[in-house]
């Protein structure tokens, strides 16, 4: 590398998915970026690809991302029509502007290079599902001028089976699912294998999205029922971590906050080793997959 060269990162790309809403997704997202950026001092892009924008509500204040939204932009406008209503800030970006981009919001810096930044989402990204023409490819599109920027891009999608599913396995490397330890959840798990099949059937694959595994969140830790559901998903899923994200009623509460659960006034010990945890097993999961040549 030159003097003065930018290091171009490896921007590994990973969506956070599962078809059934309330198993702990956007809080393992939010929390493992947060983790990537300040335990790992990693180049971090977090991208809420849900309509529901409940990471978007995590990490900024209302105002602050009512602000941003008409100034800046959402991941609503990278996936939708340049022409649909927007606010007169906002009808000054051209079709050359890198709407991405612009949409990004620096949440925060550490030390040593980490870094963690985010784009916010709305309920206007509904449309999407609404008007599919064209919207899987451009996310992996404006990702492009990106991704050389960050080690991590974390993409936390949206609780259906939609264009937006596809858009972010067009998008990543790797597809992670968390999963509550219940009935309705492995019920739901089998959706996400036809998802992914379905997608390689309709779209190219530019990334070979691959199978990252399961993570159990929410756990209690005390039911023979969830024992049975995590044997059960153990013997269809082609992996399944030995971390799991136990139940707190402290991630809630962080969300009024505006920040991980191990910053907050009610921050845990536990959950930050358990976190440490969880990305050491990430981590070497990603290294055997490449070792098998994925």
């Amino acid at each position: 590398m030159g003097k003065g060269a930018v290091k171009e990162r490896a921007g590994t790309t990973i969506s956070l998915l599962n078809m059934k809403g309330g198993v702990g997704k956007t809080t393992l997202a939010v929390h493992l970026a947060y983790a990537l950026a300040w335990i790992r001092g990693q180049r971090v892009l977090l991208i809420d690809l849900d309509p529901q924008f409940n990471a978007s509500q995590w990490l900024m204040e209302a105002d602050e991302w009512d602000i941003h939204r008409k100034r800046k932009g959402t991941i609503a406008d990278v996936l939708l029509e340049p022409d649909r209503a927007l606010l007169t800030v906002r009808n000054r970006m051209t079709k050359s502007q890198p709407r991405l981009k612009k949409a990004i919001v620096n949440v925060g810096s550490v030390p040593g290079g980490g870094l963690l930044d985010f784009v916010p989402s709305e309920l206007d990204l509904s449309r999407a599902i609404k008007a599919p023409a064209e919207i899987p490819y451009k996310l992996e599109k404006d990702l492009k001028e990106v991704r050389g920027d960050y080690d991590y891009v974390i993409i936390d999608c949206a609780p259906t089976d939609s264009i937006l599913t596809d858009t972010a396995m067009m998008a990543s490397d790797f597809v992670l699912v968390p999963m509550r330890p219940d009935r309705f959840s492995i019920l739901g798990y089998a959706h996400i294998g036809e998802a992914m099949s379905n997608f390689r059937s309709k779209y190219p694959d530019p990334h070979a999205v691959k199978d990252l595994g399961v993570v159990f969140t929410m756990v209690m830790g005390n039911s023979q029922l969830e024992q049975e559901c995590m044997q059960e998903v153990s013997q269809q899923a082609s992996y399944v971590y030995c971390t799991q994200i136990g139940y707190s009623k402290s991630f809630s509460k962080a969300v009024k906050e505006h920040a991980p659960v191990f910053w907050t006034s009610h921050a845990r010990s536990r959950v930050k080793a358990t976190l440490i945890k969880l990305l050491e097993e990430m981590e070497a999961r990603l290294l055997a997959i490449k070792a098998q040549g994925g």
